[in-house]
């Protein structure tokens, strides 16, 4: 169940449908033979298939507030992005389709990175959460649970083993 409403699961049709049509409008534009690239195709359609039907969390722009002001970069970068487009249309539109699709790998991986420390931290916040947990082994469940009562004792009250 996704309840962080700033990503979605999967990577969105719209999304997916805008990557194939994007690398359509690529070979058209460039004069591309189709029958030379299909093998292309088939694996780009099989990428956007496979990446729909993913785990993978892509970023949804739902808490992009517009009444709020900008730095002067950030609107540099829009004009240019816009001026781009209009220079390059189709390249310009699949890279973003891209991005965008290859983006879902990297917010994946970097919210996996950051979560590690963060169970790390909470099992010596919490050690007898941690030491009690079924996933681990039942030697290494003991000794978590003798340490976390010589800790308890140590603090003298038991309740608040890791002092934050």
């Amino acid at each position: 169940v996704n309840t962080d409403k700033r990503y979605l699961i999967g990577l969105p049709s719209p999304a997916a449908a805008a990557l194939v049509a994007g690398f359509v409008f690529v070979v058209d534009d460039y004069g591309i033979d189709p029958e030379n690239v299909r093998w292309l195709a088939f694996a780009v359609t099989l990428f956007a298939g496979l990446t729909m039907v993913s785990n993978l969390k892509y970023y949804s722009f739902k808490t992009i507030n517009l009444r709020k002001s900008y730095p002067f970069v950030a609107i540099l970068l829009f004009v240019v992005f816009f001026a781009l487009l209009s220079y390059q249309p189709a390249t310009v539109l699949f890279g973003m389709f891209v991005a965008y699709a290859i983006s879902g790998f990297a917010v994946t991986a970097w919210q996996a990175l950051r979560r590690r420390p963060a169970e790390r931290a909470t099992a010596l916040r919490y050690p007898v959460a941690h030491a009690t947990d079924p996933a681990r082994p039942a030697a290494d469940r003991r000794r978590g649970q003798h340490q976390a009562v010589r800790d308890a004792r140590r603090c003298g009250d038991g309740e608040d083993v890791g002092g934050a």
